[in-house]
């Protein structure tokens, strides 16, 4: 492995094309990740790096560590990130693409970018870590796990029993985690003890990145930052809630993973729980980390546990079938022909907590539907006295987050006339026009917290076993189960729509 450059060796020029920021940057740092040749590395991770050592928030002397089994040297691990960095800016319609490269930036960060070839079972893996901090006294270390889930208690294991994790010497030891935490409740609680025998609570970071998405910190901000929306935003004046992650792409090439996961597993205690744990958490009681992360994790025990039976009867699993020109999901590659997995989910809610009172919360995910969406909707229930002799449709706050934020109210107005005949109107306001060419992701964020040693974006442990406590009765209901047919390229199996109509709403499109 080539030796790191020291930051004397940087180009000064690097500084005079950031973006710099208000904030300092994160203090200097090893940070190794494991499964340095997955997905996320490739197309979130380095990207997001890159994009602070653009902005001034990644200390030069930081260096980057990937690991994995496979044999490559540190320039062809360099070579292959470039080309996936520059790759993704000629892709605008996927997360964080379509921005230009500042090559003094990424040279700045491709420099520092290094490899190690290891097995995550094996001891010695971990000896090269080692001997890389050794070299270095006093060196900050984030342990970064972006790999397959069966791998994050040997991963860990292997840290402690390698010293690893002892921030006796000076630097801090910092474990990032990525979601699913767990396959359901029982390995959720197994993996954090794992992880509280070796590490404190300091230590411990649990990335979900919909948690640092800039649309899902803006929902925080439009609750608590103004004064006008908390004297509504209660059973009192909101109908129902829907929570959306809806995809047009199937499981393409992740066959082999996607079928051990499904879409309930996949998103919905984390993805979609962080977007309601946002809608439906009381303000922090004291103004810090604490009291966030404490009001998120409330937010997701007050989901009431559903009978088994209960659970199936509200909830939808579906699975594509081939339609509009695309093969269904059996047909993908490694998928088992006979197959139950589902690849669309939708849930009914409830939540016991006096703000939601009777408020049903929908949540639904799917992937090879007819539009690509994350949307929350926010219904609100009708005036108790209309106008005499017209019927108005319902007020509703749609809040997009993919593919483009905005913030949009829905609702009544009059034309001008003599006639008073009720229409319709959208007020809408897109932040990329007030803030354009800022490509983000969520990664970003939590690396510099990550960096920085601020958890308010992590999830605790006790929100994460709460997620699959109420997770539960849904995945014993269809683990034995077939699950609908619905045609790709389609909206989801009618049996959804039964579900929410059930109710006497629909499911919110951009037309209704």
């Amino acid at each position: 492995m080539s030796a790191p450059a020291r930051p004397s060796e940087k180009g000064a020029s690097v500084q005079d094309t950031r973006n710099q920021s208000a904030h300092p940057a994160a203090p200097p740092a090893l940070l190794f990740i494991f499964g340095a040749h997955g997905d996320l590395v490739q197309r979130l991770l380095v990207p997001s790096l890159y994009r602070l050592c653009r902005d001034g928030l990644l200390d030069d002397a930081t260096e980057v560590y990937g690991i994995d089994h496979n044999e490559a040297t540190d320039e062809a691990f360099r070579e292959r990130l470039s080309g996936f960095l520059h790759d993704l800016t000629r892709h605008p319609e996927a997360e964080g693409g379509g921005e230009k490269v500042v090559p003094a930036c990424w040279r700045s960060l491709r420099e520092r970018l290094h490899y190690l070839k290891g097995d995550f079972t094996d001891p010695d893996a971990y000896q090269d870590i080692a001997r890389e901090l050794a070299q270095r006294p006093g060196a900050n270390a984030v342990f970064y796990l972006a790999t397959s889930p069966g791998f994050f208690a040997t991963i860990v294991q292997q840290l402690a029993d390698a010293g690893l994790c002892d921030e006796g010497r000076g630097g801090f030891r910092r474990v990032a985690i990525e979601k699913p935490f767990g396959t359901d409740l029982a390995s959720a609680q197994q993996l954090n003890a794992l992880l509280y025998r070796h590490l404190h609570e300091r230590q411990i970071y649990r990335v979900d990145h919909f948690a640092a998405k800039d649309a899902t910190r803006n929902i925080g901000v439009q609750r608590f930052a103004n004064g006008i929306v908390d004297a509504f935003w209660n059973h009192r004046h909101i109908e129902h809630v829907q929570i959306s992650a809806l995809e047009t792409l199937g499981v393409g090439s992740r066959g082999r993973f996607y079928d051990r996961t499904g879409a309930l597993r996949d998103m919905v205690p984390n993805h979609l729980f962080q977007l309601l744990a946002q809608v439906a958490m009381e303000p922090p009681a004291t103004p810090d980390e604490a009291g966030w992360r404490k009001a998120k994790t409330d937010a997701i025990r007050a989901i009431e546990v559903q009978a088994d039976d209960l659970a199936l009867r509200n909830s939808v699993c579906g699975q594509y079938t081939a339609g509009n020109g695309q093969p269904g999901y059996l047909e993908a590659g490694n998928v088992p022909p006979d197959s139950t997995t589902e690849t669309y989910i939708a849930v009914r809610l409830t939540l016991d907590a006096p703000r939601w009172t009777g408020v049903p919360f929908y949540l639904r995910t799917g992937k090879c539907l007819s539009r690509r969406s994350t949307e929350i909707v926010v219904q609100f229930r009708a005036p108790e006295h209309g106008l005499p002799n017209q019927s108005a449709g319902p007020t509703r706050l749609v809040l997009t987050l993919d593919p483009q934020e905005s913030i949009a109210m829905e609702w009544s107005v009059r034309p001008p006339g003599p006639i008073v005949e009720l229409g319709r109107t959208t007020l809408q306001h897109n932040p990329a026009d007030l803030f354009p060419d800022k490509a983000s992701t969520g990664y970003e964020t939590l690396l510099y917290h990550c960096l920085t040693g601020v958890q308010t974006l992590f999830p605790t442990a006790q929100e994460a076993e709460a997620a699959w406590t109420a997770i539960g009765p849904f995945q014993r209901a269809w683990c034995e189960r077939k699950p609908c047919g619905y045609r790709a390229g389609e909206d989801g199996p009618a049996e959804a729509d039964d579900l929410i109509q059930r109710d006497g709403f629909d499911w919110w499109r951009p037309s209704s």
